[in-house]
């Protein structure tokens, strides 16, 4: 067990520089990828049958996109890790985290089958109301009974014989 206590030290501090190496400032590799890329498109724009422009440009996109992912990345686990860290406090920034949840879990408005906007909670309610009735209150244009069904030639494909004909064909 030692041993590998030693070495994940070991390995904590060897990550602690690969990531800085490659994760630090990510923000302005970010900003200096999209201002390159925007540079070669522009110069793509003055010289548009240059073809070095054109592998410059896949390479400065490819770039700026991988870069622009780990930022994002980045930032929602720093997000969630402030979540962590802050959300269980029972504070200010808890119930503000709550509220905007709840605004994003509620129907502000719908337009019903006339097109009618429907703005209150009674007006929007009786909307749903409405239309769920409207489909599940109308009888099959075709009900099917249990005789009917029993009725049906279910052996569609045909027996054995005919499929072995068909095959053969």
């Amino acid at each position: 067990m030692m041993r590998l206590t030693s070495k994940l030290r070991l390995l904590k501090s060897k990550l602690k520089t690969w990531s800085k190496t490659h994760y630090s400032q990510l923000s302005e590799k970010t900003a200096k990828a999209r201002e390159n890329m925007d540079r070669i498109q522009t110069e793509i724009q003055q010289r548009p049958l240059d073809l070095n422009l054109a592998e410059l440009e896949n390479r400065a996109i490819k770039e700026y996109t991988q870069l622009a992912k780990d930022e994002e990345a980045s930032l929602r686990q720093k997000a969630t890790a402030k979540n962590i860290q802050l959300g269980d406090q029972n504070n200010g920034y808890f119930h503000r985290l709550v509220q905007s949840r709840k605004s994003c879990n509620k129907i502000f408005t719908i337009t019903d089958e006339n097109n009618a906007l429907l703005e209150t909670d009674a007006d929007i309610k009786e909307g749903f109301l409405a239309y769920y009735k409207s489909i599940l209150g109308t009888e099959h244009l075709h009900p099917y009974s249990a005789e009917t069904v029993e009725q049906m030639d279910m052996n569609m494909l045909g027996n054995e014989e005919e499929l072995a004909e068909l095959a053969a064909d």
